[in-house]
């Protein structure tokens, strides 16, 4: 009986976080804090293609840079004002780039990147893959930790395929992070073993 309780409150609360971020229950992943998230959505889709590479900026959260330098991924400079350079990045991307990650506000700078400007960059490189028969697909993560309660996280209005929460962020659980992942993308396992989260 109490294992059914808890599994039905995680249900309810899967279902709730997915209501903030217009998405389905079915595409959150509860996970032990956003260091986690972050791991799991850029190693995930990294690990399927050992070819592929992370383009990210040099302001980011430490899991997100570890990644970028663990992998051969390509961190780009910022302007002074802690925004991305939407030109800098556009070169950056190579046909072998399968995710960029950009955190929505910085944690330390409070600058807040233009992830609309940057989700219609990544479409647009996508909308060219395709038509020259490319079969790598770019995704585009957010870390939105620092942007929970103050900035508009609904993930089509946004244009993100993967977006990190930190429960502790909005006044949450410690060690509880959140990783939407848009239907249609499979991400590699970062345990072997069982299916649980």
């Amino acid at each position: 009986m109490a294992a059914r309780a808890v599994r039905a409150d995680i249900q309810a609360a899967r279902f709730r976080v997915a209501n903030i971020l217009g998405a389905k229950a079915s595409e959150i992943i509860f996970t032990a804090g956003a260091t986690e998230s972050i791991n799991l959505a850029l190693l995930g889709i990294l690990n399927t293609d050992t070819d592929s590479r992370l383009v990210t900026d040099a302001v980011e959260h430490e899991a997100v840079l570890r990644v970028a330098q663990s992998t051969k991924g390509t961190i780009v400079p910022v302007l002074p004002t802690g925004l991305i350079n939407l030109t800098v990045l556009e070169v950056a991307i190579t046909d072998k780039t399968a995710v960029v990650s950009i955190s929505y506000i910085n944690n330390e700078l409070g600058c807040v990147q233009p992830i609309r400007d940057i989700s219609k960059l990544v479409a647009s490189i996508n909308k060219a893959r395709h038509q020259k028969g490319e079969l790598r697909a770019l995704y585009f993560h957010v870390d939105a930790s620092q942007a929970a309660g103050h900035l508009d996280l609904h993930v089509s209005r946004l244009g993100v395929d993967l977006l990190t929460l930190n429960a502790a962020k909005a006044y949450g659980p410690k060690q509880v992070g959140v990783l939407y992942v848009r239907s249609g993308i499979i991400l590699k396992p970062l345990v072997k073993g069982g299916g649980q989260e």
